[in-house]
């Protein structure tokens, strides 16, 4: 299973709905985008836990909703959801469209421009993400032109002045 989807809907004022391809899908923007919290975001919904919940929700509703729809590519009917329903006291709700799947082929990944790498490292490490997208799905936070330019998919976020857009550039969603 892979991510297939994801919905993020007054989180860190983010406001998003993305389609995701199966390959390298990259995020980019320039510092205090959003990227990163897009990232943060869907590892929330999958399981992991984050802290300062409640400055999370942003505006004036009283709770953030994340949704991540996983699927199974060779199967489109094969399809999981998951609901994270955050509210600014901290508390948070979780809804499942069925049982949890076993393994999720999804390898996230923050190379924000804080990381530096030689040119030399840096082409090894683009040459084991490539090997690596071809049984596992990328989603990576960059603004490296180098991890760019090898990606299946390219969003790039922009902060305005009540949140965040995100649009896709450049390479269609498979």
């Amino acid at each position: 299973m892979k991510i297939h989807s994801v919905l993020i809907s007054n989180y860190k004022g983010i406001n998003l709905s993305i389609n995701l391809s199966d390959g390298i899908n990259v995020i980019t923007g320039e510092n205090g985008s959003g990227k990163s919290n897009i990232l943060e975001a869907m590892r929330f919904a999958l399981g992991e836990d984050i802290s300062f919940k409640s400055n999370a929700v942003t505006n004036k509703r009283n709770f953030a909703i994340i949704k991540v729809i996983l699927a199974n590519k060779s199967l489109l009917l094969d399809k999981y959801s998951i609901l994270k329903k955050l509210y600014r006291s901290g508390n948070v709700k979780t809804f499942f469209s069925d049982d949890l799947p076993e393994n999720i082929d999804c390898l996230l990944l923050d190379y924000d421009s804080h990381c530096f790498m030689n040119q030399e490292k840096l082409q090894e490490f683009i040459n084991e993400l490539k090997e690596k997208s071809k049984d596992t799905q990328i989603i990576i936070v960059s603004q490296s032109k180098e991890i760019i330019d090898l990606a299946d998919c390219v969003f790039k976020t922009q902060r305005v002045r009540d949140g965040y857009t995100v649009t896709t550039q450049n390479k269609a969603v498979a």
